[in-house]
């Protein structure tokens, strides 16, 4: 889209084992430091949007969180949100979701 690309930086929690930050840092050594969308199946193949709620529904029963609580559009609120408090503009955050 011929933007430069955006960073958020999201602080750390003191419990290891539910800290977003640590979590993501885990699955990124999982996944390796291959370019291209962030969750990638065991087949090295991207995620669809269509299948990503059906495999949040299959890993919200692990986490201790109620499902019913959280839907996979829940974290497109949640990056424009944080996105929105760090300062950036409406056009930039709107780039990022494509």
């Amino acid at each position: 889209y011929n933007q430069p690309p955006i960073s958020l930086v999201i602080s750390h929690q003191q419990d290891r084992s539910v800290c977003p930050v640590h979590l993501l840092l885990d699955y990124l050594q999982l996944r390796g430091p291959c370019a291209g969308p962030l969750f990638l199946h065991e087949a090295w193949q991207p995620v669809s949007r269509k299948a990503f709620p059906d495999l949040l529904a299959l890993v919200f029963p692990h986490s201790g969180l109620p499902l019913g609580r959280y839907k996979s559009h829940s974290f497109r609120i949640g990056a424009s949100s944080l996105a929105a408090e760090q300062g950036l503009s409406d056009t930039q955050i709107r780039l990022m979701a494509r």
